[in-house]
């Protein structure tokens, strides 16, 4: 999806739903907020005492998967991180989700597995992404597990629910339905309280152009060219449902 501001002249939101033949609803979207950069500070500090605690924990080369899967609906600003997936020399979404998994139910990342129902670029905001685990415990409360690990989490991301799964379920293959959020600052002077939530074009918008190449995603395609293995197991075709463009106010 793709959604556009603009200050002073209409703003452009442009929305592509598409539906991949697996996978758990996942949503990419961004949202109009604030951040402070003192809590971010704390929140820093706070994971790196959080990381010195849990030392020992991610070191059994011969832990086996948890038995029992979980899947949990998660939100975040993605501003500060390099995208979803664990890097080495990097702080990533992954990353700060299986520190406070690991922390609360004291179990190894070999054992909790984490996985999303999709990944997310450098700077890519989430609203509604799935995201399992699995885990050993069979004394998980999933009504009361989300606020713990809102309590060691930073402030830019957040657990909404959790609940248990089948065990044949997988997250990444379960996927129903995918949805992309593209926001566009359209205005003549950029709006920074929209700075990190929006692109800001330096040029004109051509609103009948992209709404001309936006028909073009409808229906279904063949993206084997951009795969990125050759390896990959979920079906290569894909299904555009909506994609609209739409004009909101300043």
């Amino acid at each position: 999806e793709v959604a556009g501001t603009a200050a002073a002249q209409p703003q452009a939101a442009f929305q592509i739903t598409s539906t991949p033949n697996s996978s758990s609803s996942s949503s990419s979207s961004p949202s109009i907020g604030a951040a402070s950069s003192s809590s971010s500070k704390r929140s820093d500090r706070r994971l790196k005492r959080q990381a010195a605690a849990t030392i020992g924990l991610n070191d059994d080369p011969n832990e086996q998967l948890g038995k029992l899967s979980y899947r949990m609906l998660v939100s975040y600003d993605g501003t500060a991180y390099s995208g979803w997936q664990l890097q080495a020399r990097a702080s990533t979404i992954q990353a700060q989700i299986e520190r406070a998994l690991s922390t609360v139910l004291r179990e190894g990342l070999r054992c909790l597995g984490v996985c999303a129902a999709g990944r997310t670029d450098a700077g890519v905001h989430a609203r509604g992404q799935v995201v399992q685990f699995f885990t050993n415990s069979s004394s998980i409360d999933p009504g009361a597990l989300p606020y713990k690990l809102n309590s060691l989490l930073p402030h830019d991301i957040r657990v909404f629910w959790m609940r248990q799964t089948a065990p044949d379920f997988n997250v990444t293959v379960s996927a129903l339905r995918k949805t992309y959020h593209y926001s566009l600052d359209t205005g003549a002077v950029q709006d920074p309280l929209r700075s990190r939530y929006s692109h800001h074009p330096r040029r004109t918008l051509d609103l009948d152009a992209v709404r001309s190449g936006a028909a073009l995603l409808l229906g279904r395609h063949d993206f084997t060219q951009v795969r990125q293995t050759k390896l990959d197991y979920c079906c290569h075709a894909r299904r555009a449902h909506l994609c609209c463009l739409a004009v909101l106010p300043a």
